[in-house]
């Protein structure tokens, strides 16, 4: 769907150095697809930010939806909820 991305939400066992009872879900996740170029009113473009492999934060107050896939747990939303790219 244009617009649209899938992400694979990256779990935490800590916060700083506090360490966590249990893997709690993070804002960071890996890229997985990315939809085509959305286009807007008089078919002006936008590519996507983000390409697959990306490790991004994300809104989690913005998700579109949780889908599973094969067993594992994913999350549509739009390259506009993307906040900012990891690069490592």
């Amino acid at each position: 769907m244009p617009g649209k991305i899938l992400i694979k939400q990256l779990t935490q066992n800590k916060v700083g150095s506090i360490l966590l009872a249990k893997e709690e879900k993070s804002n960071k996740g890996e890229v997985v697809s990315v939809g085509p170029t959305l286009f807007l009113h008089k078919r002006k473009p936008i590519t996507p930010p983000v390409k697959e492999g990306d490790l991004v934060i994300f809104d989690p107050l913005n998700v579109s939806q949780k889908v599973e896939i094969d067993g594992e747990e994913y999350i549509q939303t739009t390259f506009q909820d993307v906040l900012a790219i990891i690069n490592e």
